[in-house]
């Protein structure tokens, strides 16, 4: 069948699968013009116009936005298109990052949504061994507020774990510096862990969670509660306790709008059994 070479807006904008508003904006940018108008104001376009257009439509499916198509259809110095394109490439890389952040947020959440009904015996304070483990840490930035220091730690550990392809994942809350609970300035020294396996302890930004005798309860309650803690510490003190250690909330689930609470919270506290 014989190509035509005068396409009306319409059949042209089938063509690519686009609307015809789409080319008429693409004209009044600059971008794709009509090859004619016809004396009663219709555009029409012509069969060489056709690889101009699948260019537009590669570079817009690769991301690009319509200003940084219109400077590569301008530019005629290779190095200038070359540098638009590695922009572009660093964009993607971004936007890939920001999609793993989410993917691996995700996943964190599916992991303790899949236990989360009836595991969990609130406010009960008990006592158990746990196994030293490792974490990816990151420090509170004091100058920030109190929320978005939170958040950023916890980004700053998302960008550590996603590092590494072959670590596995256990778990993320916030570690205070023991005695922190007492102070005016309990968040100094204090910042978001990361739970993680198969890494080395000596690795940078790596730190290590003692194992042992742990104090525990589950609540709910955000960091930086600390009263929703005092009976923790009354229990700690009437059965001849000792806090040995930094204090840990582990993070369990943000639920408040399954639950009507803030966030399900399980504090580990490290001890020994005074003589």
């Amino acid at each position: 069948m014989e190509e035509k070479e005068i396409y009306t807006i319409t059949e042209f904008a089938e063509m690519f699968r686009i609307t015809r508003q789409t080319l008429i904006h693409y004209d009044k940018i600059g971008l794709f013009k009509p090859a004619k108008i016809n004396d009663n104001g219709y555009r029409l376009y012509e069969h060489s116009q056709k690889p101009k257009m699948i260019e537009i439509m590669q570079l817009k499916d690769a991301g690009m936005s319509l200003s940084d198509i219109m400077e590569v259809m301008k530019k005629n110095n290779a190095d200038s298109i070359l540098a638009l394109f590695d922009t572009q490439i660093a964009k993607l890389d971004d936007q890939i990052l920001e999609l793993q952040m989410k993917k691996l947020i995700t996943h964190h959440r599916k992991m303790y949504y899949q236990s989360l009904f009836g595991k969990y015996e609130l406010n009960k304070i008990f006592v158990s061994e746990e196994q030293e483990r490792t974490a990816f840490f990151a420090p509170f930035d004091l100058s920030l507020e109190e929320d978005a220091m939170i958040d950023a730690a916890y980004r700053k550990c998302v960008e550590l774990t996603l590092q590494h392809t072959n670590i596995q994942f256990e778990g993320c809350g916030v570690l205070f510096r023991k005695g922190a609970c007492h102070s005016a300035d309990p968040y100094r020294d204090s910042g978001v862990f990361f739970i993680i396996k198969n890494i080395s302890a000596d690795h940078s930004n790596v730190i290590t969670l003692s194992g042992g005798m742990k104090v525990k309860k589950y609540f709910y309650g955000n960091p930086g509660q600390f009263e929703l803690l005092c009976d923790v510490m009354q229990y700690i003190d009437d059965h001849h306790y000792e806090v040995t250690g930094n204090i840990i909330l582990h993070n369990i689930v943000e639920n408040y709008y399954i639950a009507g609470k803030n966030d399900l919270s399980m504090l580990e506290v490290p001890v020994r059994k005074l003589p």
